[in-house]
């Protein structure tokens, strides 16, 4: 299975990648493979993604949920996975390395004009204190 990733997270320590739709048999039933092929634990945490600002704090007792009415989520815990899907819509993915906090942002026209950024960087900097300048997204 191939994962596409970004150099500059890699760097980081981030354990990141998507998949692309080329393989049209995958299917929410596949998710755990998918883990798995990435090195990461079978069990993850999604955003339901409602294309609002809506952003959730997250931890291992998540783990396995979907979190409702949210199209980010951020963690500040180094074996929390975070799932999002997008179609025509981005993936925003934001780190910061002096904390370790990490924000996973679904990111379509009507989340974006609502300010889910904005807010995710806004959320890490009150729950982890990280900085908005030492974050890469």
């Amino acid at each position: 299975m191939n994962f596409l990733r970004f150099p500059e997270l890699d760097k980081r320590g981030l354990v990141h990648g998507f998949t692309l739709r080329s393989n049209p048999a995958y299917s929410s039933a596949d998710l755990p493979k998918i883990l798995s092929a990435a090195g990461l634990p079978g069990k993850c945490v999604m955003a339901e993604q409602t294309h609002g600002s809506g952003v959730a704090l997250v931890g291992r007792s998540e783990m396995g949920k979907t979190v409702p009415m949210v199209d980010a989520l951020i963690a500040c815990e180094r074996s929390v996975s975070l799932v999002i899907r997008v179609a025509d819509c981005g993936p925003v993915w934001i780190s910061c390395g002096k904390t370790g906090a990490i924000g996973l942002v679904h990111s379509g026209k009507k989340g974006t004009e609502a300010g889910v950024v904005p807010a995710t960087i806004r959320r890490m900097k009150q729950e982890f204190g990280a900085d908005p300048q030492q974050m890469v997204a």
